[in-house]
Formats: C-alpha cells, structure tokens, sequence
C-alpha cells in the first residue's frame, strides 16, 4: 500500500452518492478494513423510496462506524448525477420537508399523505392555528409567510456542501458529479463475477440517456451504444403528466394510469401483468414507439408518435374500458420485448454473452427472466440496481479517480452477498427489548434460534428474523425478513392481508439451499439476490404453492453456506423437518413503511402485525398474553 493510499484511509472519507431524487443513499468503501458501509435514506426516515438529502445516512455512517466526524480532515463526496451540480433548488429544501413530517407527526409515508390530506381540507384559520401548535409549525409558518422558501433557491452543489460541512466541520467538502449511467454501469463491473461482459444500464432516465451499453474487460469499460432520453409532454383537459421517454419511463407512466404510486409500485404491475393478457393493438403502437438504429446502436424514440400514443386522454380512456390486468400485461411485454430484441443486436455485434444489468428497469425479474431464457446463460444482475446502487458505481469511480488502483480494490468481488448496513449487538438489543416489557414476551434462544425458528414455520406460524448487517438494495436476504413454510397454500393470503397489508394478488418469493436448484428448476443459474425469476418444475408447484406465481415462477434466492451460516441451517432444518430445505422471505415491513432497520422498528412493525415470532438477535419475542 502507498504512502497516498494510507492517507486516503486516515483522515478522509470517500462517500459515493444519490443526494436528491428518489432512493437517496450513501455507499462508503474503507479500503484499510476491506470492509463497506451502505444504507438508503427511506431506511432511517421509513419514507419509501425517500428523496430527502441522505443527512440521517451520514450520522448513521458515524456512529455505527465509530467516526469522530471532527477528525475527518477531507470528504470526498461523489454524486451519481451530473446534471445536478448546475440544478437550483429551495434553499431550505430539506427543512421544510423535514418540518412538516414533524408537524403533520407522519412516522410512515402513508402517514404523511393522510395528515397532509387532513390539514390542506382545512380553513385558513384553522391552518394557521394548527401550525402555531408546535415550534416547527411556527417557523414553518413564518417560512411560508414570508414566501422565503420560494424565493431563496441556491445551487444543489452549494446545499450539498452546506449541509455536508455541518456534519464534518473541520473538514474540506470535496465534491465530484458523475455521470449517472456510467455511475450504474460500475455498480456492475466492480461486482461482476465475469471476466469480460457487457454492462447494460437502463432506467427513466439519466443524464440525457436512459441506457448504455459497455463492453467490460481487463481493458476496462468501453462505450458500445448510447440510447439518448428524451422528454415527453402528455397533456390533457385534467392537467398534465410529464413523461420520460424510455421504456422504463413508459412503464414508470402505465404504473400511475392503473392507479400505483410510480417510483416504487413498478413491481405492482409486474406482479398484476401474470393475470392478463396484453392487448395486441396497444402493445404493436408502442413497440412502434422505439426503433432500433444500428449504425448509432442505439433505441431511438419516435416522439412526435409517442406523444400522441401516450396522450393522457386517450390513455385515460383506455384505461376505462381495458382490464387492469391486460393493461399491466401489455406493458410488461412491452418492455420484455424491447429489451430482448435490443440486447440480441448487442450480442450479435459483439458476440459477447456475458451481460451484467443494472439500472431500476433491471429491477423487473421476469424481464430478466426472458433475458435469460432467450439470450443467454450468464447474467448477473446488480442487487442494488436501482437509484440506491448509482450511489455504489459513484463510490467507485471516484476512488478510482484519486489513484487507487481497481485490482487494490479487487477483494470487493469476494464480497458476494450485500451485508453492508447496520448492525447492533446482542446486549444492546436486550435492553431496546426491556422498554417494550409491557407488550412482549423475551426467551434467549442464543445461537440455536435458526432452528428453533424453522421448527415454528414447519408448524404453520409465521414470523420475522432480524440478525447480522442490514441488506443493501430492495431485497431481504435473511437478515431483515419475513419468513412462512412454502408448503402452505394459504400463506399468500395471510401474510398480504393480515400482515403485510397489500394487495392480494402480490406474490412472494423463496430462499432455497442452492442443493435445490437442479431438483426445482429446469433452467436457473445460481442468482443469491432475488434478481432474476426462474420458473419451477410443475410437479413441484402444488408441493410448494406460496413459493411461485400464478404464472408458475419464482423470484428465488439461492443459499449457500459461506453466503449466510445462520440462514442456512434454518433452511437446513426446514428440510430436515419437511423434505424441502425453502422457505417464503419477504421484507420485514408492513406494507407502505421500509424494510425495518433498528431493533425498535423491528417490535413496532411486529406488534402491528399478526406476526406469531420475532426472532431478534437470538432473542426470541412474542406478544405478552392479558390473563
């Protein structure tokens, strides 16, 4: 290790970013360690796919890394957008949205939206009333009244660098934009199991594209085709709905006109598409909205014809007379095809199968799936492919640029699973447990719980575990999750309307010993993530009903034993005591809230719920009986 190198490590921190926009969150590489510390925003806040400034990320990197912030002599903080170094925002952004959550005392999103509701239906008088109720309600009101909040903006670089240097006050803010796909392109490089691949990114949008597609080798990454982003105005007498011009961005659209929440409900329509059938005269205009250009070897947008296609009128109308599930189907094949048939030119270009995806439309698992099924047998997909894992490949480039060498930071690929979240230790737990005493019921179970857990699902209850390092990116991998024996039939049912809260029709996913695969699957690669479905074997589909779709697939984890050792020997007993070593595994959450991330939202989302067990750390919680 160089002289530079160990400076880097002493007194400064590298921190890659998604400052602002959907899924804020930090990445932070300590090379000295060999060790990464990740979080979303949304988990702190509990605001689902949060866009408030990553501040709460940073004191979390600070106290659970033991950081003494006045020590730090340098951030160097890397943002996974370049186009927002030059964007103006509110000056007093993240105060006021920060004040009126405090106001409106909304801990959940749901929340927020309900209080805000309430408090817009009331009369002038009455709003100004209830403001003055609090401190935060009062300096939100002054702000109001004197229209501060509107009429002092700044650049986004200067309020990054503003709040950034409040956490760290003696240090120098040291800020680098990059640029958004390259940002996601590197999430999948420097984690890529391949050798040499093409990286292909696709999202909404990004810095003027909405994919790129990289061939990466020992050379590093090189620049095969650009897909460039463009804006769409669809307009209509109800008011209007700005649109981005890309598949997924068509599909973020279709997402808000069968009445989700785009930005976060995309697996919605995903889930709701395995009902319908897509409608053949919707489906032909908008394949005819993309044409694949291949000399510039990109998707080129029809927009004149997309803007008339996707007119929010006409869609409206469409949607009236159109099921819902056809509606969702149309446009998951939509993009199942587009994606296909532009991925099949890249391979034959290059004649390179390998592929990496990463970007949120990666997030889509059948469209995987089909990539997979039709293209090629080696995929990777990026666990965090969404906004949070820009953060990721920005953390990257920035180390890179500062000198140190990528094969310095090769044992990052060993580090196969995303365990890089928080933690807290067993005794730390006990007593956050004694402040719920007149509500739970504690057993040490120590190191034995895994079993212990498996035999309670084997008997039909269902419960949650809590253990080791947060996961980073969408999916509970063991550590944060909601646990049911797959044998059941009417686990679906009782986990989406007595837990979770959520629709009836979204499915579930397994974690399964990877010894499983052969014996489930026909055709499955050894995916760890829950990034890519597979679909099962029909004879095993009655056997292990909760564990697959309606349309006979599922979004499967596979285990290992160096993956996850507590995990895999409750999947373990799980075939010891039912001859199939799965499990269901969802996110430990109540619908509309993030997945849990201290041991205080872990009870609150446990007492809210139907839950039979919380296994915690070793310490096994019920519900205190009243005699």
């Amino acid at each position: 290790m160089n002289v530079r190198e160990r400076e880097l490590i002493v007194d400064t921190l590298y921190i890659g970013g998604k400052f602002i926009g959907h899924d804020a969150a930090i990445f932070v590489v300590f090379p000295n360690e060999k060790d990464v510390f990740a979080i979303s925003n949304e988990r702190l806040t509990r605001y689902k796919h949060d866009d408030l400034y990553p501040i709460a990320a940073l004191h979390t990197l600070l106290q659970h890394r033991n950081i003494d912030p006045s020590g730090i002599r340098r951030v160097m903080f890397a943002n996974a957008f370049v186009c927002q170094q030059f964007e103006i925002y509110e000056a007093k952004r993240y105060e006021m949205i920060q004040a009126k959550r405090q106001v409106l005392r909304a801990p959940y999103q749901a929340d927020f939206q309900r209080a805000a509701q309430s408090f817009e239906n009331l009369s002038s008088e009455e709003k100004v009333q209830f403001l003055q109720g609090t401190d935060q309600g009062k300096w939100l009101l002054q702000q109001i009244t004197e229209g501060q909040h509107q009429s002092r903006v700044e650049p986004l670089a200067d309020s990054m660098r503003r709040h950034i240097q409040a956490i760290f006050p003696n240090a120098d803010i040291v800020l680098h934009h990059y640029d958004h796909q390259l940002c996601h392109a590197m999430s999948a490089r420097m984690w890529s199991p391949f050798e040499k691949c093409l990286i292909v990114t696709c999202d909404g949008y990004g810095d003027g594209s909405f994919s790129k597609v990289y061939l990466s080798d020992e050379k590093g990454l090189t620049l095969f085709g650009e897909s460039a982003y463009e804006h769409l105005q669809l307009s209509g007498k109800d008011g209007s709905y700005d649109g981005m011009g890309s598949p997924a961005g068509i599909y973020h659209y279709f997402t808000f006109l069968l009445g989700f929440q785009p930005d976060g409900d995309e697996g919605k329509v995903e889930a709701l598409s395995a009902f319908g059938t897509p409608e053949s005269f919707l489906l032909s205009e908008l394949l005819g909205l993309f044409v694949l250009d291949k000399h510039r070897k990109c998707l080129v947008l029809q927009k004149a014809k997309a803007e008339r296609v996707l007119n929010y009128e006409r869609m409206r109308r469409l949607v009236e007379t159109m099921k819902k599930e056809d509606l969702a189907a149309t446009v998951q094949t939509f993009l199942e095809m587009v994606m296909v048939e532009y991925l099949k030119f890249v391979i034959g270009e290059t004649g390179v199968r390998h592929i990496c995806l990463s970007g949120g439309a990666a997030a889509n698992v059948i469209m995987n799936l089909r990539i997979f099924e039709l293209l090629t047998p080696h995929l990777y997909v990026v666990p965090a492919m969404a906004d949070d894992g820009a953060a990721q490949g920005a953390a990257m480039l920035q180390l890179l640029d500062q000198g140190i060498q990528e094969k310095t930071l090769g044992w990052l690929k060993h580090r196969v699973m995303p365990y890089w979240g928080t933690s807290y230790a067993r005794e730390d737990v006990r007593k956050r447990l004694e402040t719920f005493s007149d509500q739970i019921e504690v057993r040490d179970q120590q190191t034995h719980w895994p079993e212990e857990a498996a035999k309670l699902v084997a008997e039909g209850h269902i419960g949650a575990i809590f253990q080791g390092r947060m996961e980073w990116g969408p999916r509970a991998l063991g550590n944060r999750s909601i646990i049911a024996d797959a044998r059941n039939p009417h686990v679906r049912e009782l986990v989406n309307k007595e837990i979770k809260k959520r629709p009836l029709f979204q499915p579930f996913c397994p974690s399964m010993l990877a010894e499983e695969q052969d014996r489930l699957f026909g055709q499955a690669y050894l995916n760890k993530h829950m990034t890519c479905a597979f679909r099962m074997k029909p004879e095993f589909r009655a056997c292990l009903p909760s564990a697959v779709h309606i349309d006979g697939t599922a979004r499967v984890q596979f285990v290992e034993e160096q993956d996850n050792p507590m995990y895999f020997r409750l999947l373990k007993k799980m075939k010891a005591l039912t001859g199939y070593g799965v499990i269901v595994n969802t996110s430990f959450n109540r619908h509309g809230r993030t997945i849990v991330e201290t041991p205080e939202d872990a009870i609150r989302d446990f007492l809210d719920t139907d839950l039979s067990f919380l296994m915690i750390e070793g310490w096994m919680v019920t519900r205190r009986t009243t005699a």
